[in-house]
């Protein structure tokens, strides 16, 4: 069988994204907590452990949950039904919960561009960089006229950059090949 964690990860990773567009980190935790608890119940084991029909685990893990979770969290369980990983819950769980406590930790990214930015451009411009990083991030801004337009993005060892100096000086590039 595939290992855990591999299983787990691109669920753990889906999960982190919709919390944090949604800025929903405690709820998500708080119901990821909730279906490790019952998928860890061995009383129940019998219902999670694949024996029965998708349609009836899904039915019984409705009548035990109730009105504790969302539809979001409903779908996530639908998911790992069908796909067989329900017992890859916890360690779900377990990722999101480290994800959440590394995107707390604040990265510092220095923004270059040629021109200053107006308050409606730096919010997209954090909310995507944290994204990115999967972290929150601390923008300074630093004007320099040699990049024409566009940005240079540098964080930790990333550097993004979508300067029309760069565009400019890969397409001359391009050309003299």
């Amino acid at each position: 069988m595939e290992n855990l964690k591999t299983i787990a990860r691109p669920y753990a990773k889906a999960v982190f994204e919709i919390a944090l567009k949604d800025r929903a980190f405690s709820v998500w935790q708080e119901k990821l907590s909730f279906l490790s608890a019952i998928i860890r119940d061995n009383s129940i084991r019998h219902i999670v452990s694949g024996v029965m029909p998708k349609e009836d685990v899904m039915r019984s893990l409705k009548e035990i949950c109730k009105d504790d979770l969302n539809d979001d969290a409903y779908n996530l369980v639908d998911l790992l039904i069908q796909n067989k990983r329900l017992l890859a819950l916890p360690e779900i769980s377990s990722m999101f919960s480290e994800m959440y406590l590394a995107w707390q930790e604040e990265i510092d990214v220095d923004v270059f561009s040629a021109f200053s930015l107006e308050q409606d451009q730096v919010k997209p411009l954090k909310h995507a960089l944290e994204r990115r990083f999967t972290q929150k991030v601390n923008l300074n801004f630093h004007l320099d006229i040699e990049l024409i337009g566009g940005l240079k993005i540098v964080a930790k060892d990333n550097v993004i950059d979508g300067s029309l100096r760069d565009k400019l000086s890969r397409m001359k590039h391009t050309l003299q090949s």
